[in-house]
Formats: structure tokens, C-alpha cells, sequence
């Protein structure tokens, strides 16, 4: 057995994990640690409205868009895009439409439908009872109350009609549509708007990150720079792998913002009835880890969590170390962190 060789590779790994370790725990306690990520993000992102509010109204339609914005209780909307039959980019969560538009288009994709030249009349309306994908512990459905319209509001919409009838929000924009030809022509949407500053737009789709990558490679540098990009759910997974191997600190970062999910009794108990008790436990430890949120707003990168909804998850969240939370009740949210800014431990931007 070789001892010189065994010792050599002992000291070795042992140089690296206190390198990395250094570089991190530096990073995290100079006094500077925040100007990077201010400098980035000029604007607030610590009230998320997911899918617009999906408790304000009928979720990812122009009517509950703009009740986060009226009210003035969001500072970005997150929403998700597909392609249509004609290659108009359309605002939805699911590929289908039956559980927001109702029973009748369960069969009917994003893909099916022709906007043509009269969404009006083309795209249909939401329902008024609507199943939440993040439950609070009373609330399992998004009811309509009779205030609410049935109208050209309240119907699905384009993301052409967000980028014109908000100007100014900020946008969280995930492209779920699988397709080369769709990720181009939501980055080129963003150009011809000039948003590029103050929309955050990535995947959750692995498949699209080669996309993402391609679009820049074939433009100047200068370009990439003017956008906010976040990586797939991959694209998280192996940050995580990084940061706990150590390599982190010496990897180069190609994305601006990480959406994580935030693990509050809510979403543990939810994953404990979906995945077994096992599952769940190791993934709440695998990506629950703020010393890697600090770590890379310290690099640049603004850390959002999804999704909150309720008091007990609100006062849990808080005291996270992240910059901002998604919720479908940003109205409820706001209305927390103003009676709760003692306890908050987030990292506002836009200061």
C-alpha cells in the first residue's frame, strides 16, 4: 500500500474542503455581501404573486394580474407559457385546459387552439371554480366571488396582451412548452419589449436550458448580460450537488435567479401524503439549505421560494434567508410582512 500516495490525496481533499468552505463562509460575512445582488436588482421581489394570485382570481388571466397590481400588494407576477396551434405564446399553467376552463376542454391543449386574429373569441373563458396545486390547510379551490367578471379579463390570455397591459411589473416567466422555437421567441418578446431588466424568465424544463444556452451563444455577450435567467429544476438539483461537494465556490454561475420550493408545514405534509415519508424527508433536507441562498445572492443571484398561503407557512417563510415568496394570496402576504417586519429575516432588493 502506497502511504505516500494516500497521505498526499488526505491533504489534498483536505486543502479543497477548507478552500471551499473559506470562500463560502467569506463570502457570506464581508460587509459588501449584498452590494452585488442590489446593484443586479434594482426593483423589489419579496411579494410573488403566483399565477398572478391564484386566490385573487381566476389564476394567470389579465383580471387577477392587475388586482395584485390595483391593490398594490405584489411587486412581480409569476406566470407560465405555451405555444398555440398558430404560434401565439399563451398564458397557462397546465398544458391543458380543463381544470381552469372547465370540464368541456379537458381534451383541449395549448397546442390545439388558433388565436387567430380575435383572442376574444378564440381563447376561453376560466372557470369560476378552480382547483389550487398548493393548498392551504382550509382552502382547496379558488372560488369567484360575484364581483368578479365574466368578461375579456377573465379569460385565458397572451403573454403579448402581459407585456402591454403591465409595462412596468415585473414578470417571473416559466416556459413550459418544450420547443426551440418557443424559448426564441420569449427571449425575443422580452427584447422587443425592453423587460429584459425586470423579468425573470428560465424553465422548469430541462430540455430547455440547451434551448437558453444556444439563443446566447449565438448573440453578442453584451446581450446575455441584460437578462434575468433562471435554470431548470436540474438546473437547481445540481447547484445543490456543487455547493455540498464543495465545488461551488469555483464553478462560473450561468443563471441570475433560482426558484426554490420553501418547505413549510403545509408543503411537508403535502409531499408526505404524495411521496411517502421517506422521499419527502430527503428532499427537504437536500434542498433546504440557507447557507446556499446567502451564498449566492453573495454571487449575484437573487433566491425566490414557492408557494405560501397561509399564516403558519407566512410566519415559518419569513425567517428564511431568501428574496422574495411566491404566494397565491399576495394580499394576505402583504398584509403579514407589514404587521411582521420584526421577525423577517428576508433579503429585500430594490433598497
Amino acid at each position: 500500500m502506497n502511504f505516500r500516495l494516500i497521505g498526499l490525496v488526505a491533504v489534498s481533499v483536505g486543502i479543497y474542503v477548507v478552500a471551499s468552505v473559506c470562500a463560502v463562509q467569506i463570502s457570506i460575512h464581508r460587509k459588501s455581501k449584498w452590494d452585488r445582488i442590489r446593484k443586479k436588482f434594482s426593483y423589489s421581489v419579496t411579494n410573488i404573486a403566483h399565477r398572478g394570485g391564484a386566490l385573487l382570481g381566476p389564476e394567470n388571466t389579465m383580471y387577477t394580474f392587475k388586482q395584485g397590481v390595483v391593490e398594490g400588494c405584489c411587486d412581480m407576477i409569476e406566470l407560465d407559457v405555451w405555444e398555440s396551434k398558430d404560434g401565439r405564446i399563451v398564458v397557462s399553467h397546465d398544458k391543458a385546459l380543463g381544470r381552469a376552463c372547465g370540464d368541456n376542454f379537458n381534451d383541449i391543449l395549448i397546442s390545439d387552439i388558433v388565436v387567430g386574429s380575435n383572442p376574444t373569441a378564440t381563447l376561453p373563458q376560466s372557470r369560476r371554480r378552480i382547483p389550487l396545486e398548493f393548498r392551504t390547510h382550509d382552502i382547496k379551490n379558488y372560488e369567484a366571488t360575484s364581483d368578479v367578471p365574466v368578461d375579456d379579463t377573465t379569460r385565458v390570455c397572451l403573454l403579448q396582451e402581459v407585456l402591454e397591459g403591465l409595462p412596468d411589473v415585473p414578470l417571473h416567466i416559466d416556459i413550459k412548452d418544450t420547443k426551440k422555437e418557443v424559448v426564441t421567441k420569449v427571449f425575443d418578446m422580452i427584447a422587443h419589449y425592453k423587460r429584459e431588466n425586470n423579468i425573470f424568465v428560465g424553465s422548469s424544463q430541462s430540455e430547455n436550458e440547451g434551448y437558453i444556452r444556444e439563443y446566447f451563444k449565438q448573440r453578442k455577450a453584451s446581450v446575455r448580460k441584460r437578462y434575468r435567467v433562471f435554470p431548470s429544476l436540474s438546473g437547481v438539483l445540481w447547484i445543490h450537488f456543487l455547493f455540498f461537494t464543495g465545488l461551488l465556490p469555483f464553478v462560473p454561475l450561468e443563471f441570475d435567479v433560482v426558484s426554490i420550493p420553501v418547505f413549510t408545514s403545509t408543503m411537508r405534509s403535502q409531499m408526505y401524503e404524495e411521496y411517502g415519508p421517506m422521499t419527502a424527508r430527503i428532499t427537504v433536507f437536500l434542498l433546504s439549505a440557507p447557507t446556499l441562498w446567502k451564498y449566492l445572492q453573495t454571487r449575484g443571484v437573487a433566491v425566490v421560494g414557492w408557494v405560501v398561503n397561509d399564516d403558519v407557512d407566512f410566519e415559518e417563510a419569513i425567517q428564511l434567508p431568501l428574496n422574495g415568496l411566491m404566494s397565491d394570496n399576495p394580499l394576505k402576504f402583504h398584509k403579514f410582512l407589514n404587521s411582521h417586519k420584526e421577525i423577517s429575516k428576508l433579503v429585500a432588493l430594490g433598497v
